[in-house]
């Protein structure tokens, strides 16, 4: 396993939504075109990647004013805790 790697980027493939979404049993993952829009259009989007696969992400969403939440926190159930980090 390659140091893991945070970006902050809304741009991700169907495939590596669909992937990760999927890998913790999540029914949106079998909607990746409308996945891969959400990101598009978030407030905030943090992700966590193996190499160049991704494996965790995080999503935030607000309203420019008063009110801000996290709406997705998803790892790759294959990743253990406590793995070697860096930040890209």
């Amino acid at each position: 396993m390659a140091a893991i790697t945070y970006r902050e980027t809304k741009d991700f493939t169907e495939r590596e939504l669909e992937r990760l979404f999927l890998s913790v049993g999540w029914e949106s993952g079998r909607y990746p075109e409308q996945l891969k829009r959400g990101m598009e259009h978030s407030s905030q989007v943090i992700s966590a990647w193996d190499g160049e696969k991704l494996i965790g992400l995080v999503r935030g969403l607000d309203d420019g004013e008063t009110v801000a939440f996290l709406h997705y926190l998803l790892v790759d159930p294959a990743y253990p805790r406590g793995a070697t980090l860096a930040r890209s």
